[in-house]
């Protein structure tokens, strides 16, 4: 469904949409900000020994670098994912796309990118504490941590708002199949 471009209501949409795109723009250059900052000062500077999980004098290797750099760069990737699919979504309701096919395969994106990268971050965490101390002496301070599942309530309820954006997109295509089907036969 499409709102004429002289309803009042459009004009109301397209004012909230302005607003949340600007939020999201915002939050989006905070995070880059914070991410590649956190990113060069633990891989490229010595972050990556000054952790507090790496023993001190320990040489980290190549290979723990390139492990931790991937699974950083998919992190980022499927956050960058995120961010589109959540552009691709309020352009839809700003223009006044609100229940049409396009806008509902867009939400149902969101919600996955979003669900795939608190999934994958959750899976990315067993496997961090690894790959931060495989280089550290048995009997150093702090030896060798094996895999281990790091998580909190914040990216658990992230990942279900994600199920849930996903779940409501599925949800509002059904709809739109069966609005399209109901006006062939009129």
């Amino acid at each position: 469904m499409t709102l004429a471009p002289l309803n009042p209501r459009l004009s109301r949409v397209r004012s909230l949409t302005t607003v949340m795109m600007v939020m999201v723009g915002v939050f989006l250059i905070y995070w880059l900000y914070v991410d590649i900052k956190f990113f060069v000062g633990f891989i490229v500077l010595d972050g990556f020994e000054n952790n507090g999980w790496v023993d001190e004098g320990v040489v980290i290797s190549v290979g723990q670098w390139l492990a931790y750099a991937g699974i950083w760069a998919v992190n980022f990737v499927l956050a960058m994912l995120s961010f589109a699919t959540a552009f691709g979504v309020l352009s839809c309701f700003r223009v006044g796309a609100i229940f049409d096919i396009k806008t509902c395969r867009r939400l149902r994106w969101f919600g996955g990118a979003l669900a795939g990268l608190i999934f994958f971050n959750f899976l990315s965490g067993v496997f961090v504490l690894p790959i931060l101390t495989w280089s550290n002496p048995v009997d150093g301070a702090i030896g060798y941590v094996g895999p281990r599942i790091l998580s909190n309530t914040s990216d658990i309820t992230l990942g279900l708002c994600g199920l849930a954006f996903w779940g409501l997109g599925y949800v509002m295509l059904e709809g739109a199949y069966i609005a399209q089907e109901n006006e062939s036969f009129v």
